[in-house]
């Protein structure tokens, strides 16, 4: 599966956020990298739509919402996948 085709791999991302959600730490790390460009369109978009000054990146903003996802499971902060779904071409 590529990244950018959560939409046509929608059971395994459901699967993982639900096992993600359970703890599994090892499930959100392999569903971030499923989901890093999806979430930086949403998040690039949400961002152009703002008024006032913008602060954040797109690609800030999804790494944030990476962090404080990763503080819920397993209660350690982490960055591996983030690295991961970048290098494949995320910026």
């Amino acid at each position: 599966m590529q990244p950018g085709s959560a939409n046509t791999a929608g059971g395994e991302v459901t699967r993982l956020l639900r096992a993600a959600r359970g703890g599994d730490r090892e499930a959100l790390d392999r569903v971030i990298p499923l989901l890093y460009d999806d979430l930086r369109a949403i998040a690039r978009r949400q961002l152009r739509r703002e008024l006032g000054d913008r602060t954040m990146h797109a690609t800030a903003l999804v790494h944030e919402a990476y962090l404080k996802l990763s503080r819920g499971v397993g209660g350690r902060r982490g960055g591996g996948a983030l690295a991961r779904a970048r290098s494949r071409g995320g910026r």
